[in-house]
């Protein structure tokens, strides 16, 4: 094992590329012996050869239509950027409105209190019923 490794390290060679590539091209071959594969593949690559002629031919329209793309992915990307901007600062406006809720039930809670305080238990039928109704 250490004279293979010293051989691999010493070519400056990559076997596991290598064999990665041949393993692949003996599975291209094999899986090209069904018929409904090749027939795939040959279509596709006429589409392919198709597309490319046509780019070829036609270069300022495929030059439009990469700016049309290019241009459309900015308006897009533009738009989700200030979608999380809106999201963020109604984030923040919403984390201010629970110390908002708080003060204005405290500041009720000491208007009641205060009025009850003006308030004699005897007037609502007793001290019991007053104590309850707190």
């Amino acid at each position: 094992m250490e004279n293979y490794a010293g051989n691999y390290q010493g070519t400056g060679k990559s076997w596991f590329f290598q064999g990665m590539f041949y393993g692949a091209m003996a599975g291209a071959a094999v899986s090209l012996l069904n018929q409904s594969t090749r027939q795939s593949v040959l279509q596709g690559s006429r589409q392919c050869m198709s597309s490319m002629k046509g780019f070829l031919k036609n270069p300022t329209q495929t030059l439009n239509q990469i700016k049309e793309a290019t241009g459309n992915m900015r308006a897009a990307i533009e738009k989700i950027a200030d979608d999380a901007a809106f999201i963020s600062e109604r984030v923040e406006e919403m984390k201010a409105i629970p110390p908002q809720v708080a003060h204005v039930v405290k500041e009720t809670k000491e208007a009641f209190a205060a009025d009850q305080n003006e308030h004699t238990p005897s007037s609502y039928g007793g001290s019991e019923n007053a104590s309850r109704s707190m």
